[in-house]
């Protein structure tokens, strides 16, 4: 898989200079203070690599560039300027003529001399790509392939050059940001438990409609299965024999090989906690039930902790062959702390040859993952 192998960031951390980020471990955890900067690095990442891939990621933060350097030898030279270009704009050349030249500082200052100055921006404005507004920003990416240098302007050409094969899955304020296609197939806008904003809900819905999906192949003949929810609902108001409850379990475990099981065995290292247990109802989406009864609990019925690890989970399990970077925001927000420390061990588990980049406050969330680098985003701050 095509991996990032380091970050620069330039005027976030300190006006006019650049800090480097080295992404030598699977797993990266950014520490430090509240603001500064583990979520705007995040982002940032996460809007450089949907560029690059012909989406534009809805960051408010403008006026910073990034360079994100690939496994491959590409370079993602990306710059957002709050000021829009005129159609007389030229793109710089990148110049890395001495290692000790900083080229996205020079890139940066460049595109800003470049731009129409603020005494003229009244008169023009710019159509924000993916959004019926105006805007005043601009997004500028140069890619680097080798020693051929592609460059486009992510204006509103929508470019030429295809991306990497690499993807971007961003956890952020408790939603999540896909730079991949979705298949939004079912109007869920129209529906009384959807909003038209993106919420938690709407998200895990999609996750499990992509779930179901998936090709299993079920270890217990379909009658079967038919037979045993019967066996369920003529125990519905009594107390079901220990022994044919047990059976019952035993064939549900069957029906867990092929493509679910893997997932399930992660999942249930959280909920066995709590002694229950998540498995795959007739639709094939995910429910919930106490091991001391066959009572099921819906997934839109669950609490917000759980709708949030499932979300995490779906989304690395779903994505775990697609050459995806996970950046996760503080994840261990709504979770208990037990839930906290299996965490990054269970998603590093379900995507071992992806690539994590994690802020946190939790001291539960270090230390739990072999290899794992922990950075303080502080460092970069300081005077």
């Amino acid at each position: 898989m095509n991996k990032i192998s380091k970050v620069a960031i330039h005027n976030v951390f300190k006006p006019n200079e650049t800090a480097i980020i080295n992404i030598d471990s699977p797993v990266t955890i950014l520490t430090g203070y509240n603001g500064v900067g583990k979520s705007t690095t995040l982002g940032v990442i996460h809007s450089t690599v949907s560029l690059y891939g012909d989406c534009e990621y809805s960051f408010p933060r403008s006026n910073w560039g990034s360079q994100i350097f690939l496994e491959n030898g590409v370079v993602l030279n990306h710059v957002k300027m709050a000021r829009p270009v005129d159609k007389e704009f030229s793109l710089p050349t990148l110049k890395r003529t001495s290692d000790k030249v900083d080229a996205l500082k020079i890139f940066y200052d460049e595109l800003l001399a470049r731009a129409v100055p603020d005494s003229k921006q009244k008169k023009l404005l710019v159509s924000k790509e993916g959004e019926k507004r105006d805007t005043r920003s601009t997004n500028i990416l140069s890619v680097e392939l080798g020693s051929k240098n592609k460059n486009r302007n992510k204006k509103n050409d929508g470019g030429d050059v295809q991306g990497p094969g690499i993807q971007s899955v961003l956890y952020c304020d408790e939603l999540f940001n896909f730079n991949a296609a979705v298949d939004e197939s079912e109007n869920l806008d129209e529906l009384d438990i959807f909003s038209k904003k993106n919420t938690l809900d709407k998200t895990l819905y999609f996750l499990l409609l992509e779930f179901s999906s998936l090709d299993v192949k079920t270890a217990t003949a379909p009658h079967v299965a038919s037979i045993l929810r019967n066996v369920i609902d003529l125990f519905a108001d009594r107390e079901m024999p220990e022994a044919l409850r047990r059976q019952i379990f035993e064939y549900e475990k069957m029906q867990r090989a092929g493509a679910h099981g893997e997932f399930l065995n992660e999942a249930n290292l959280f909920f066995e906690m709590t002694n229950r247990e998540v498995f795959v109802g007739d639709n094939g989406f995910l429910s919930l039930r106490l091991k001391s009864d066959l009572s099921e609990v819906k997934w839109f019925n669950l609490s917000k902790g759980e709708k949030t690890l499932l979300c995490l989970l779906l989304a690395v399990f779903l994505n775990k062959d697609k050459n995806t970077l996970f950046l996760l925001d503080e994840p261990d927000l709504s979770l208990h702390i037990k839930w906290q420390k299996q965490l990054l061990k269970s998603l590093f588990s379900l995507a071992p040859n992806s690539q994590f980049l994690v802020s946190t406050h939790s001291p539960a969330m270090v230390g739990n993952v072999p290899g794992e680098k922990v950075i303080n985003i502080g460092f970069f701050s300081k005077a």
